[in-house]
């Protein structure tokens, strides 16, 4: 007859996931012996730090303030005995994470939505005038609207909009389209008993069109108009 007497054991959990927030979980101690808790990280509270036996703990971890996540070690261990037992601790960062990054826009004004996905307190800050980002500061997720003017130029411009959050930075990038206006064709000969040509407009813009030198002999089927069109 085999006969087998377990020895003094500590058991647990071995690891704790926290989210970035203050929060408490219950760790469960499984033993037959005294235990003490030998070492831990300053960013915990335990509810006690020795025993005897079965017996539960609750640990409280404090905010993360910061953006990136921690890890310690909670060591349980029994008097004069070499018998350690390491719970491994993990606690989230802080995050800000925009949904899309970048926002494209047509050269006409107009608003878009994007998602922020946070667990923290955070504020924005537009680079631009022509552009604005509401609501400015918040706290956890939140639907952003931007909203542009229209773009007068032939330049096509791009701004940012900041999101400070905990120690970081995160950033989301604003474009909008420029005006543009293209000929198909610049260059026309007539036969001497005269007729006509047509010019193809492309363009997102008003536009204006008129006989250089004003010359009687040639004539114009408009002198404005706003988008394609054939002339």
């Amino acid at each position: 007859i085999d006969i087998v007497q377990r020895g003094l054991y500590i058991e647990t959990s071995e690891e704790l996931y926290f989210s970035a927030s203050e929060e408490t979980l219950s760790l469960n101690i499984n033993s037959n012996t005294d235990w003490q808790i030998l070492n831990s990280p300053n960013w915990l509270e335990l509810s006690k730090t020795n025993g005897s036996g079965d017996d539960a703990i609750s640990v409280v971890v404090s905010d993360n303030p910061n953006s990136a996540s921690r890890s310690g070690e909670i060591v349980i261990g029994a008097n004069g005995l070499d018998m350690n037992f390491v719970v491994h601790v993990h606690q989230q960062g802080k995050k800000l994470i925009p949904i899309p990054h970048v926002i494209e826009f047509s050269d006409s004004s107009g608003t878009k939505m994007f998602k922020v996905l946070s667990n923290a307190i955070w504020t924005s800050t537009c680079s631009d005038l022509w552009f604005n980002a509401t609501p400015e500061k918040g706290e956890g997720n939140a639907q952003i609207s931007v909203s542009v003017t229209e773009n007068q130029s032939s330049i096509e411009r791009t701004g940012n909009i900041e999101y400070k959050y905990a120690d970081a930075t995160t950033t989301v990038v604003v474009s909008q389209l420029a005006k543009y206006l293209t000929i198909d064709n610049k260059v026309f000969d007539f036969v001497s008993t005269g007729g006509t040509h047509t010019i193809d407009i492309a363009t997102n813009s008003k536009w204006t069109a008129e006989v250089e030198h004003q010359v009687s002999w040639l004539k114009l089927s408009a002198n404005s108009g706003k988008g394609d069109t054939q002339l």
